[in-house]
């Protein structure tokens, strides 16, 4: 580090924007649900919700509900899914409901972890699988299946199946860890999970599958991958991760000149990011984060924090121009609503923030004694919210202080560019500073 005489070092203000994101009023979708929604669909025009619940209100649910505007309705009306069901993937396969998970028996039937519903009832969907289902998806009219599993009935499956009609067949001659995530592209099926050797080549937890073979993906991730989704044509990868190589962005990347590419995140994600969809031409993510905002905004190269709920946010799904959210939850932005509700806009802007008097400011050298500096910020933003950086983004221990109402005091001792950062619930301000 250099070290300064005494004297006076200048501070230089290079950067000052704050962003501002909107939510329309959130809405409660009827009585919601008493436990944890893991998936959403649109299936014959209706909203469908899967996961681990049983009633909505005083009304029997059971694990699959769909919504018709006025209240939620079970799928069968018969015994249902055993209690210790759970729900984590519904997907469509020629004009049927597929539901998969954990799951051990339906109306009284012992199955193992699938079902299709005929119209009146649910089945087993062939032998099924001796293990969680994480995921479904179907590509050219076929049916295919992600999870922990080794085996459907007396046949070898490890992690990765597909619906041949008649019974579940193996995809991969072997893979060396699970799949967790499915997708389709014009190209071929997109899985993801913990896996880095599919058929003896690399694998950095994604891959594609076309033509009957297996491709990687760019470098990949050095952890999980747990969803993956396709949105305008653009592939995104979620989890709690950190790219491997030069990327450095974490829980959510984007793919394209053949390489996963670096996005704004939240700076605390706590078990990751879980989806992401485009609405009203916004990218709006979701998760489990540190601080009680779990959908976001990634715009104008910035994570912009939106709605808070006090639990998780699993799913983001629009219908019916609506952005509806579903996760684990029972208030979302201080609204009571029971694990889903919806929105019907989101607005982002950007606009300058005064930094009257202090454009240039002269202090005495902070390297050599400490200097207390005084900066002005959004007023009544939270100090417990307000992080001191270096340009790799690592935090600097430091104390802030708030003097007046917008205003901060904290301590530098050292020379170099830093950034100062607040992100409240809905506005996220940024300064750059450079101390000579």
């Amino acid at each position: 580090m250099k070290l300064f005489q005494p004297g006076n070092v200048l501070l230089l203000v290079c950067f000052l924007l704050a962003s501002h994101i909107t939510f329309a009023a959130w809405t409660p979708t009827g009585n919601g649900v008493d436990g944890t929604i893991r998936d959403m669909l649109v299936f014959d025009g209706k909203l469908y919700v899967a996961g681990n619940f049983d009633y909505s209100g005083a009304n029997r649910i059971d694990k699959v509900a769909y919504w018709d505007g006025q209240g939620w309705h079970s799928q069968s009306s018969g015994l249902g899914f055993s209690g210790g069901s759970s729900i984590t993937s519904i997907e469509e396969f020629n004009g049927q409901l597929v539901a998969a998970g954990y799951i051990d028996s339906v109306d009284g039937v012992p199955v193992s972890n699938v079902v299709i519903f005929n119209g009146t009832s649910w089945e087993p969907l062939g032998a099924g699988f001796d293990d969680v289902v994480t995921d479904l998806a179907v590509y050219q009219d076929t049916l295919f299946a992600s999870g922990y599993f080794d085996q459907s009935g007396a046949t070898a499956i490890r992690f990765l199946a597909k619906w041949d009609g008649g019974s579940w067949v193996a995809v991969a001659n072997y893979i060396d860890d699970y799949v967790y995530t499915l997708a389709v592209c014009d190209t071929g099926l997109l899985v993801g999970g913990q896996f880095t050797w599919i058929n003896g080549v690399t694998m950095g937890k994604t891959a594609l599958y076309s033509l009957g073979r297996f491709y990687a993906l760019g470098q990949g991730f050095n952890n999980i991958v747990t969803r993956l989704r396709v949105c305008d044509d653009t592939l995104y990868a979620c989890g709690n991760f950190t790219p491997v190589g030069i990327n450095t962005s974490r829980g959510i990347s984007k793919y394209y000149n053949n390489a996963w590419n670096p996005m704004p995140s939240p700076d605390s994600i706590i078990s990751g990011i879980y989806d992401v969809v485009k609405f009203n031409q916004h990218l709006i993510v979701c998760g489990h984060f540190e601080v009680p905002e779990d959908i976001g905004v990634l715009e104008n190269q910035q994570y912009m924090p939106g709605g808070g709920t006090d639990g998780i946010v699993y799913r983001l799904l629009e219908y019916n121009n609506l952005l509806y959210a579903g996760g684990g939850f029972r208030n979302i932005d201080s609204v009571p609503a029971m694990s889903i509700a919806s929105t019907a806009s989101v607005m982002t802007n950007l606009f300058p923030v005064s930094n009257a008097g202090i454009n240039i400011l002269t202090f005495p050298n902070p390297a050599v004694q400490g200097q207390d500096i005084v900066l002005e910020i959004p007023a009544l933003c939270s100090i417990r919210n307000v992080h001191l950086l270096n340009i790799s983004g690592h935090e600097i221990p430091t104390d802030f202080f708030l003097v007046e109402p917008n205003k901060i005091r904290f301590r530098i001792y050292e020379s170099g560019m830093m950034i100062v950062k607040v992100n409240e619930k809905n506005i996220q301000f940024v300064r750059k500073i450079i101390v000579l």
